[in-house]
C-alpha cells in the first residue's frame, strides 16, 4: 500500500481515525463520532487513510454487508469515502479505493457496493462499479446511487 515516490501512502488505520474527516466531508449533520458504524471494528472491516503533513487528508472504509434488496447475496460496501476538497483531482480517492478493493481481494473476494454520490460516479466506474436503479435523496448525504461490482479473490 505505498505512495508513489513524491506521494503520501495509503496507510490502514482504526475507524476512528477517519471519523473527523468523514464527518467534516460527508456528515455536518452528526458529530464526528456519528459516522461510526457498530460493524466498524469487526475483523473484516478495513479503514483506510492518506495522510499529509500527519493530518488525514483522504479516507475510505469497506465492510462485509449485503447489499440492498432484491440482491441478497454477502457482499461488502464501501462507505465513508471522502477528499478535504482542497485535495481533491490528486488521486488519492482513487488510491484509497484501490486499497479497499485489495483488501476485499485478499479477504475472498465478491460482490462489492456503495451508495455513491453522483459527483463520484467516474471513481467508482474506474474500479469496475456500475449504477443500479435510480438516484434516491439521503437526508444527509444528499443525492446519491447504488453502485454494485465485483472484485476476484487474490
Amino acid at each position: 500500500m505505498n505512495g508513489l515516490p513524491d506521494q503520501p501512502r495509503v496507510e490502514r488505520v482504526r475507524a476512528r481515525e477517519t471519523f473527523e474527516l468523514r464527518h467534516r466531508v460527508l456528515r455536518r449533520g452528526t458529530t464526528p463520532a456519528g459516522v461510526g458504524a457498530p460493524d466498524d471494528d469487526q475483523p473484516d472491516s478495513a479503514h483506510f487513510v492518506v495522510r499529509e503533513s500527519g493530518r488525514v487528508v483522504a479516507t475510505g472504509t469497506v465492510r462485509r454487508r449485503r447489499p440492498p434488496p432484491p440482491d441478497s447475496a454477502d457482499g461488502w460496501q464501501v462507505r465513508g469515502m471522502a477528499v478535504e476538497p482542497e485535495m481533491r483531482n490528486k488521486g488519492y480517492g482513487s488510491r484509497i479505493l484501490s486499497a479497499v478493493l485489495d483488501h476485499v481481494g485478499g479477504h475472498g473476494g465478491g460482490l462489492i457496493w456503495c451508495h455513491a454520490r453522483l459527483g463520484a460516479l467516474s471513481l467508482y466506474r474506474r474500479a469496475g462499479l456500475e449504477p443500479v436503479g435510480e438516484p434516491f435523496e439521503d437526508e444527509v448525504a444528499g443525492l446519491q446511487v447504488l453502485m454494485i461490482g465485483r472484485v476476484e479473490n487474490r
